[in-house]
């Protein structure tokens, strides 16, 4: 057998130079944390969860997070959708992410934004370079904040998430959902916000070889 590494191309596209995408602007002063809720497991239920084998309650996970973020320090959140499925799809990220916001405790909602409409892949990059640290389920939006320097943490549901985040010299970043309790992730979660910037650090080489592999 032949066996050759491959790096997924996603890595070399290029961000969009839009100021403004799904009525975000970005470049701002402030930069947010940014967050992708993945339809696919946030509207799964139990069903989902036992036939992925994961061992958190998503939608907990994914609220509380969110919240704790903005009691310890973040100045806003961003939901950025990463797949722009029709309303009522199960896969949408756009109607988990509305849910998770009308559900947020009320003194916290008017500090989280929501990427709406549609835009392309490169503009979903632009957003999630434009945040101070991110994290999500899609591993593609994962891999639009690793190829663009940004803290990334993978709140991972399949093996596919590790090697990415090991090619990108930040193994650790990647949590299996499989593996551990909706506490457990919250808090390594939050630890990985609190040292983001060495995560940059730690991203600057791995990235610039990932880019131009890729």
């Amino acid at each position: 057998f032949i066996c050759k590494q491959g790096v997924d191309l996603a890595f070399a596209l290029p961000p969009s130079r839009s100021e403004q995408v799904g009525g975000i602007t970005i470049g701002s002063e402030q930069r947010p944390v940014g967050l992708n809720v993945s339809g696919l497991l946030w509207n799964g239920g139990e069903a989902r969860a036992r036939s992925l084998g994961l061992r958190v309650d998503y939608r907990t996970l994914m609220r509380t997070l969110v919240e704790r973020l903005l009691e310890e320090g973040a100045p806003r959140v961003l939901l950025v959708p990463h797949v722009l499925a029709r309303p009522g799809n199960e896969e949408s990220d756009q109607q988990a992410a509305e849910e998770l916001l009308a559900g947020v405790d009320g003194t916290h909602r008017n500090r989280i934004d929501v990427a709406r409409g549609t835009y392309t892949a490169s503009e979903a990059k632009a957003l999630i370079g434009g945040c101070s640290w991110f994290a999500g389920s899609r591993m593609h939006a994962t891999i639009a904040g690793l190829s663009t320097g940004v803290p990334t943490t993978g709140l991972a549901y399949s093996l596919k998430f590790r090697g990415v985040f090991e090619s990108a010299g930040v193994p650790d970043c990647s949590l299996d959902l499989r593996a551990l309790e909706t506490d457990e992730v919250l808090e390594q979660s939050l630890a990985q916000w609190r040292r983001r910037e060495r995560t940059r650090e730690a991203l600057e080489e791995p990235r610039r070889r990932l880019r131009s592999e890729a």
